[in-house]
């Protein structure tokens, strides 16, 4: 695979992937001491050795999990820098949102005084109207 190849693994006489091929044409009826011994069998009609599977195993074990590690790095990362942006978004949101309440709450205290002072100054009407002057007007 691909990962493999990133590892730069040298070929093996025979890879791991074929020999569970080969392990699969085997009989699973068949007694594990018997299976074992045609294994053996096919291996040294390939002129291969068990320690060459081994050997393939180990190292693409190492480079997947070399390869899972790697990964995990770059996504803890990766993870990492978005919960910072997160919180700070969060941040922002909550600034925000007081910024909006302390404007909504002064824009309703201006209202409020704004409320009073006409009602105050509409007051003065009553005190210097021109007599001639409907009480409707104005």
């Amino acid at each position: 695979t691909g990962v493999y190849q990133s590892a730069g693994l040298p070929a093996a006489p025979i890879t791991a992937e074929k020999v569970l091929d080969m392990i699969k044409a085997v009989p699973r009826e068949l007694p594990l001491e018997t299976r074992r011994a045609m294994l053996t069998a096919m291996l040294t009609a390939i002129n291969c050795k068990a320690h060459d599977v081994i050997t393939d195993v180990g190292r693409k074990v190492a480079a997947l999990n070399s390869y899972f590690d790697g990964l995990s790095h770059k996504a803890d990362e990766f993870v990492s820098a978005a919960e910072k942006d997160i919180a700070a978004l969060e941040a922002k949101l909550r600034e925000n949102r007081a910024n909006i309440d302390a404007v909504k709450k002064r824009l309703a205290e201006i209202e409020q005084m704004c409320k009073d002072e006409a009602t105050r100054l509409s007051g003065l009407h009553e005190y210097i109207a021109d007599p001639g002057e409907s009480k409707t007007a104005g």
